[in-house]
């Protein structure tokens, strides 16, 4: 070795060294990541399962719907059916006024 590549060799730092304000924020920063993946995760659970409410309660309102619309139309069936043996039993009851005539 010459003269010149001893001074080379010792102003290179050594790769491995962390400086020691360095060293410090890294367990800082190793912290906060952890804290935020962690809130990132409660809150992708938190937001499923509002997602999951929201969708079993659009769920909840159209089967209510639907069931209002039944009822409706069981409520005009049976008007109807009802319209219908009215007319039959004056009929039936006309028919015998007039078979027991004269």
């Amino acid at each position: 070795m010459t003269a010149g590549q001893e001074e080379t060799e010792d102003v290179q730092p050594e790769v491995n060294q962390i400086p020691p304000a360095e060293e410090q924020r890294q367990p800082a920063a190793v912290q906060e990541l952890q804290l935020l993946q962690a809130q990132l995760q409660n809150l992708q659970q938190k937001r499923y399962r509002i997602a999951a409410a929201h969708a079993a309660s659009q769920e909840a309102a159209l089967v209510a719907a639907q069931a209002t619309e039944v009822k409706q139309q069981l409520s005009i069936l049976q008007a109807e059916i009802q319209s219908m043996q009215s007319e039959e039993e004056g009929i039936i009851h006309g028919c015998r006024v007039h078979d027991i005539g004269p």
